[in-house]
């Protein structure tokens, strides 16, 4: 075994204490990112919806300066929401990382629950 696949073994096992209060931070810290994924998820969706078929509402015809405006502020929104995107995909890697470290805890309590349910 090479000390990388070591260093990722041990990135997924630890052990928590007589309380489980690692494991009880952990499902709380999994369970806050859950909820901010969705809603940001939500927001994009509602935005690339908007985007698409609302967004010519607010298509400004006259006043040449107005529209440079206009259509500055929406180069930045559309900016922000990419961005937020690329936070959606970093969000979701880290979200599946925490989810392994909790499959991942061992206890020996969390073990022997394991076991009598199998």
């Amino acid at each position: 075994m090479t000390d990388n696949s070591k260093e990722d073994e041990n990135l997924y096992d630890f052990t928590d204490d007589p309380n489980m209060s690692r494991t009880e931070e952990l499902t709380v810290t999994v369970n806050t990112l859950r909820r901010f994924r969705d809603v940001l998820a939500k927001n994009i969706a509602a935005w690339d919806n908007f985007s698409l078929n609302e967004i010519s509402c607010f298509e400004i015809q006259d006043g040449e300066n107005l529209k440079l405006d206009w259509e500055e502020l929406l180069a930045a929104i559309r900016g922000n929401f990419a961005e937020m995107t690329t936070m959606h995909l970093h969000l979701n890697q880290k979200l599946e990382l925490f989810e392994c470290m909790l499959n991942a805890v061992s206890h020996p309590k969390r073990q022997l629950l394991w076991r009598s349910k199998s």
